[in-house]
Order: structure tokens, then C-alpha cells, then sequence
């Protein structure tokens, strides 16, 4: 894969390895054609072809650039504003004094040389400097720019480029086609986010120890308005459904009432209480039964299969957790600080999952400890650490007081 360094190590190779000035000069030349080739926007076929001398007839059709999915963009006025500067700045500069120009960088050098004057200096500032440099070397590549190649490769103009200026030639790029990503957030999830910003300042909690976003973006979708669909929320456990579950889904009742919504549901995961089985559970119909049994069916097929995802480092620590691991212990044998295991709880938290399970703080805090940290709590609140860290004496760390939080707070 070509990569920007790949050119200085080039350059590298030429500067060190070829004493002949032509020859050197060659090489620069060669190392141009590379590279006008790697930025090359038209057919990769013509323009092989006519570096070789021969005649391309059209597009071919089969090349990277033929094939890719975007449409032809007229570049012409961006391409006149770099070309103006190129003219404006009076002697050749390299690319990336002109990138500064156009970008309205308060560079020194720039500043020095009062190129902050020029009426072309910040007309580009809407393009990040890689896109800027991007486009900069298409035009090169096309020639309506000229390199001069030498240690430190300058930019001119050329007969293309006052043809551009003169609007007696137009410059079109064809461009990818921008995915309008899908946006999952709506109304229904930001009343969600407040509502959970409200419980969190009542209980002096990060709002993400009530639900994780995650959990809120699939309650703002899928629209759970019985206690068994909300527990089918992923992130959601009997704990937090028993706490908090009135609260939302009242949210959610109200804005399918306004919306008028109708709700269609296709339970995800079988729902369990503390006594076993629920008797109210939509697993109790014939439909759903079946419906447990594909359910099986799919888990057995995928426990066979291989899992190709390399399991992140937070799963690993929460499954360490899982099975009776103190943090201490997992610390020490993992060889992570404890700081980077209660943030593995957090990262794990923040995807919407549940501390539902066992959690041993050995090695972390004592009884001692905690009591005291949580005094402090009582007074600011837990949202924020440096008030805590405040009012406890001045041996118990900032781990300490986040593995208190975590498990009192993260119910």
C-alpha cells in the first residue's frame, strides 16, 4: 500500500545513492511519474499507455478509477483559487507553503515573508490540509500544476494552468460517492438521555451507570413498553428494569401515544428472574416456544463455529471477573495497572451492559476505605471525583474512590 513516506524514503535512496547530478535529476523525474500516477483521477489503463507512447481509445473500464462509484465533480473554481495563489506568491514555493497560504496558517515563515497579505491567503480554509495536499498533487498529476523536482520539489505554473485561470478549460474529478451514514439517534432518544441525565444528577451518578447509550439507542428504536420487552433491551438486567424500567417506558408509552406507533415486537433474548422462570414471559406462548427453540438452534450453530473476532481486552478482564478473580489478582496477572482494570469496567458499562454478576475489589480498597469515600459521597455526590478526593484523607487514591463508585453505584 503507498503511503507518504514511502516518497521520502525514495528520495532518501536517490539523494545517498547517485552521485551523477543527471542522473539524479533522472531518478526525481521517474519518482514524479510514480506519483502523478498514484494521484492520477482518469483511466490508470490511458495513463499507462501514454507513457509508453501508445494511444488510449476512451475509459477502459476495468481499472480502479473507472470502476469506482462516484460521480464527476467541477473542480474548476477550487482548482483557479490554488492556481491564483501559486501566481500570487511570485516565486515557486513547495506544496506545503501553498497549502499554508490557502489555509490561512499563522506559520512564522509565512508570516516572515508576508505571504498573509495575498488576497489568495485563507480562501481555502474548508479543507483539512490532507485534502488540500490530495487535490494539489490531482492537479499536478493532470498537469495544470508543474513540479520541479530537486531535493525540495517546487510547484509552478504552466500553459495548462493559464488556460484554467483564463476559464478556457474546465478541471473535473470524479469523486466517490458520499454514504449518508445512518443516524440512530432521534426525539424519542434524546427525551431518553434527558430523563437518564435527571435520575443520574438524583443519585450523584455518571449518567451512563443508569443505562449506556447503546441501551438507549435500541430502547428509542424498538420501543419496549411492557416490563418483559424492556428487559429484552440489551444492557438491561432485572436490577436496573426493577429500578428504573417504570420510569422509561412511560417515557416511551407517551411519545408512541403522540406519534401514534404502533409497536411490533420480536423478543431478542430469553427474559429470566430471580425465581427461574416468569410465568407472564411471551416465551410461555406456542409461538414463542418455537421461537425459543430457533433461538437454540442458532446458539448451538454458533458455538460450533469458530469465532474469528479477536476478543477485546476489556472482555478479557470481565471474564476473568466472572470467574471469581479479585481485581488485584487480575491486575497482577494480567500485568495491567488496577487504574486500567476499573477502566475495562467502565468501557464495559459504557456499552450498555449491567454489573450483574460478583465483583471483587481485593486489592483495590478495604473496608476502611470504602466507608469513608462514601461518607464524602453522601456530602458532594458521586458524579465527580476531585470534590471526593477533597474530603477523604489524602492516602486514598483516585482508584480507589472509582472502585468504590463502581460498586455501589453500578447497579
Amino acid at each position: 500500500m503507498f503511503s507518504p513516506s514511502d516518497v521520502h524514503t525514495q528520495k532518501y535512496i536517490i539523494d545517498v545513492g547517485t552521485n551523477n547530478p543527471e542522473r539524479k535529476i533522472n531518478e526525481y523525474k521517474k519518482l514524479k511519474q510514480i506519483m502523478d500516477f498514484v494521484h492520477c483521477n482518469s483511466c490508470l489503463r490511458e495513463y499507462i499507455l501514454t507513457y509508453f507512447g501508445e494511444e488510449a481509445i476512451g475509459e477502459c473500464n476495468n481499472c480502479s478509477n473507472c470502476n469506482l462509484e462516484g460521480e464527476l465533480i467541477d473542480k474548476t473554481i477550487d482548482a483557479q483559487k490554488v492556481l491564483s495563489c501559486v501566481y500570487r506568491m511570485s516565486r515557486p514555493y513547495g506544496v506545503n507553503m501553498i497549502i499554508d497560504v490557502l489555509r490561512g496558517s499563522q506559520n512564522k515563515k509565512l508570516l516572515d515573508l508576508k505571504l498573509n497579505e495575498l488576497s489568495t491567503y485563507g480562501i481555502m480554509k474548508s479543507y483539512s490540509k490532507e485534502n488540500l495536499k490530495e487535490f494539489i498533487n490531482t492537479l499536478t498529476a493532470h498537469s495544470f500544476l508543474e513540479s520541479v523536482e530537486r531535493e525540495y520539489p517546487v510547484i509552478k505554473l504552466n500553459q495548462k494552468s493559464i488556460e484554467v485561470l483564463k476559464s478556457k478549460e474546465k478541471v473535473i474529478f470524479k469523486e466517490p460517492k458520499k454514504v449518508e451514514r445512518l443516524v440512530v439517534n432521534n426525539d424519542l432518544f434524546e427525551n431518553l438521555r434527558a430523563l437518564r441525565t435527571q435520575l443520574a444528577a438524583a443519585e450523584g451518578v455518571p449518567p451512563y451507570i443508569i443505562f449506556g447509550d447503546t441501551s438507549l439507542k435500541e430502547m428509542s428504536t424498538r420501543y419496549p413498553v411492557i416490563m418483559e420487552q424492556f428487559l429484552d433491551i440489551s444492557g438491561v438486567g432485572e436490577v436496573k428494569a426493577n429500578k428504573y424500567g417504570e420510569q422509561f417506558i412511560k417515557e416511551i408509552i407517551s411519545y408512541t401515544e403522540i406519534n401514534n406507533i404502533e409497536v411490533s415486537w420480536n423478543f431478542k433474548k430469553e427474559i429470566k428472574t430471580s425465581n427461574g422462570s416468569n410465568k407472564n414471559s411471551p416465551y410461555n406462548t406456542e409461538e414463542a416456544l418455537v421461537d425459543k427453540v430457533q433461538d437454540k438452534k442458532t446458539e448451538d450453530f454458533n458455538n460450533k463455529t469458530p469465532k474469528l473476532n479477536k476478543e477485546k481486552s476489556f472482555e478479557i478482564t470481565m471474564n476473568m471477573i466472572k470467574n471469581n478473580k479479585s481485581l488485584g489478582q487480575i491486575a497482577v496477572e494480567r500485568e495491567i495497572a488496577v487504574t486500567t482494570v476499573l477502566s475495562h469496567i467502565t468501557e464495559f458499562l459504557k456499552e450498555g451492559n449491567s454489573l450483574d454478576f460478583p465483583v471483587d475489589f481485593t486489592g483495590v480498597f478495604d473496608e476502611q476505605v470504602e466507608a469513608l469515600v462514601m461518607e464524602a459521597i453522601k456530602e458532594v455526590g458521586a458524579s465527580k471525583l476531585k470534590p471526593i478526593k477533597e474530603r477523604v484523607p489524602e492516602h486514598i487514591t483516585y482508584d480507589q474512590i472509582k472502585g468504590v463508585i463502581l460498586k455501589n453505584f453500578s447497579e
